[in-house]
């Protein structure tokens, strides 16, 4: 189906991206949030999370969002440290300032 096609070809795209952060891009990097506001944003988030917790296995990463709760164990399973739902930005605040403690 067309659709199928599509998917599968923005998750490749989506892979190469993943694999091209330039050497040092990350260093900086304290906390990572990825807003999943729909199914396939969480298909295509998925291969950039497990690229940066291989890169960076200290850092902790947050996916939020609608469908964030709703595939909290593939997340998780993937990485993904926090998970929070919609309406969460004083949560997902207090997570970034919580990572970035020393």
């Amino acid at each position: 189906d067309e659709r199928v096609g599509a998917l599968q070809g923005a998750q490749r795209v989506d892979e190469a991206l993943a694999s091209q952060f330039p050497a040092g891009a990350l260093d900086a990097v304290t906390f990572v949030a990825v807003s999943l506001p729909m199914h396939t944003a969480t298909r295509l988030a998925l291969p950039v999370l497990r690229t940066l917790k291989a890169r960076r296995p200290g850092v902790p990463l947050c996916a939020f969002g609608l469908y964030a709760p709703l595939n909290e164990a593939r997340l998780r399973a993937d990485g993904v440290d926090v998970v929070l739902g919609p309406e969460c930005e004083d949560t997902l605040v207090a997570a970034a300032l919580a990572a970035r403690a020393p």
